[in-house]
């Protein structure tokens, strides 16, 4: 008897399962699926598995238990807030974003959004961009590296103060590599892509009328928080 209960102390299990019956169970915390299930292993050694309906809350006391416990939230909502550098040698600029969607699994996000891109960081390049995005985390992990695209439709706006009179805007493309920072709502995560913008812009002044065709390609480097 002695020496299972010095055995047994060696094992945190001091973590608790809070049920909504009002039950409340001691032990060690296997697995944590918010959406899904909670696998709880209690003092007699024996292993349950409890419906996340039934769950009304999990604390856990071990650190180690913590940080290994998969805890990402899927089939639910969420919004996303973006900033970057649009960046090009002498010439780069900023973006911000603002989207929501849908987490359906941890490999498959969907969502829509709209923002501000500022090709170069003078005037009469502001393009503001509506699109859609996917969104793929590859690993079913805390931390993960994830693969993302946005494409839509850019509007354009002239500045009449620098003398143009007509902005067109255009399609563009912006896949992305990153790497999630952490699990839970809100979470952090950081990445590096690429976005190819087209424009055209007309200026005139007391002497004539000239048409740029612009093309913008540039790194998106950044950092988003995700409610």
């Amino acid at each position: 008897m002695f020496f299972y209960i010095w055995a047994y102390a060696q094992e945190p299990t001091t973590d608790k399962i809070y049920l909504k019956n009002g039950s409340i169970i001691a032990g060690k915390l296997i697995q944590y699926h918010p959406e899904d299930s909670v696998v709880f292993k209690i003092q007699d050694g024996n292993t349950i598995t409890f419906s996340s309906k039934l769950v009304k809350k999990v604390k856990m006391y071990s650190e180690t238990e913590i940080r290994n416990t998969y805890s990402f939230r899927q089939n639910t909502f969420y919004t996303r807030s973006q900033l970057s550098i649009l960046y090009k040698k002498d010439n780069s600029g900023v973006s911000f974003s603002q989207s929501a969607g849908y987490q359906f699994k941890h490999w498959l996000a969907v969502g829509a959004g709209i923002g501000v891109d500022n090709y170069r960081l003078e005037q009469g390049n502001n393009l503001m961009p509506v699109f859609i995005e996917l969104r793929t985390f590859l690993l079913q992990q805390n931390l993960s590296p994830y693969f993302s695209l946005r494409a839509g439709y850019s509007f354009a706006f002239e500045d009449k103060s620098i003398g143009q009179t007509e902005a067109t805007g255009n399609y563009f493309i912006n896949p992305a590599i990153g790497y999630r920072l952490g699990a839970g709502f809100p979470y952090v995560d950081i990445f590096c892509g690429a976005k190819f913008q087209k424009t055209q812009y007309q200026t005139v002044d007391s002497w004539s009328k000239s048409l740029f065709d612009i093309i913008y390609r540039r790194y998106d480097i950044g950092i988003a928080l995700t409610f």
